[in-house]
């Protein structure tokens, strides 16, 4: 598997039909040069049967080698994946970063906002060349065409929250007010960051809506050290558990006032 570059750690689900899921981080920010000049277009990295920014499908191994399809592209970094209570595959992913350095009229603390993302197959959601809802990179404003056809985020998140794992809480858990909602960790150390939020599902059984803090002020003080969730998890009695990479502990959240 493509394991240089930005983001070379992986995410994977399985899904009902068997297969593998796997999300493949871009191996760079928005397809720059490896000298950070401006990109060509096509962006090389995300075309072709072995594209990143994207997530793969594999059915099976043959000689050790995995029987894979693009599933879909245009995910910078999908490190979240979960499945809908219909079956489709929800995604967080995790937006550029500099957007002001190719425009200083755009504000690097507010844009590109991270995404929640309702994944079809063979559908393409954007980067290298799009943020937020089509809008086109400036790197790309040559290029008026390039987010032509491409599908919107379900969910506009704060920007560079970096949003990780992602579940959607059990019907029947025992933290009622979590049930049937999306839980999805923030993991980012800017003020948008370190927190637990949750989305309810719309009459498609989708994330929608606003965004409700589940655990918040998260930030450091007196004894209290940041947080940093990466991944959420929810025990089939509906206890949660959630991953915190900076400060190599795992949290159990059993109860919600």
């Amino acid at each position: 598997l493509p394991d240089g570059g930005n983001h070379p750690l992986k995410q994977i689900l399985f899904g009902n039909d068997g297969a593998l899921y796997i999300s493949m981080g871009a191996q760079t920010d928005h397809c720059e040069n490896a000298n950070g000049s401006a990109p060509k277009y096509p962006c090389a990295e995300a075309v072709g049967t072995r594209a990143t920014g994207s997530v793969w499908k594999v059915t099976g191994w043959q000689k050790n080698q995995p029987q894979s399809v693009v599933y879909a592209r245009g995910l910078r970094n999908a490190m979240g994946m979960t499945w809908s209570a219909k079956g489709e595959l929800v995604v967080t992913d995790n937006g550029r970063d500099f957007i002001n350095r190719s425009n200083a009229q755009l504000s690097d603390a507010q844009l590109p906002h991270d995404e929640l993302n309702v994944v079809a197959q063979n559908a393409d959601y954007g980067w290298p060349y799009c943020y937020d809802h089509n809008r086109v990179n400036p790197e790309y404003s040559r290029y008026p065409k390039a987010c032509t056809n491409k599908v919107s985020p379900a969910v506009l998140l704060p920007a560079h929250s970096a949003p990780l794992g992602i579940i959607r809480y059990p019907d029947s858990g025992e933290i009622a007010a979590l049930r049937g909602q999306y839980l999805v960790a923030l993991h980012g150390y800017r003020d948008t960051g370190h927190r637990l939020v949750a989305f309810d599902s719309n009459a498609a059984g989708q994330p929608a809506g606003k965004m409700m803090e589940v655990i918040g002020d998260w930030a450091a003080k007196g004894k209290q050290p940041m947080g940093a969730p990466t991944e959420v998890r929810a025990a089939p009695s509906g206890k949660l558990y959630i991953t915190d990479d900076r400060n190599g502990a795992v949290l159990r959240l059993s109860k919600q006032q």
